[in-house]
């Protein structure tokens, strides 16, 4: 696993445009993670442990 604010940082860096904002995304009603997608098709997803 790879600490998500080290990953967060690097996706800043390259400087592409917000698509969507943070949103969560469900398994079996519950919140599993969240998704922020980004201008050039990129999609960034965390998971829930």
């Amino acid at each position: 696993m790879v600490p998500f604010q080290d990953t967060q940082t690097w996706i800043k860096s390259l400087n592409y445009t917000v698509d969507d904002d943070w949103r969560p995304w469900n398994v079996n009603n519950q919140v599993a993670g969240y998704t922020r997608s980004y201008s050039n098709k990129m999609t960034y997803a965390t998971v829930k442990v």
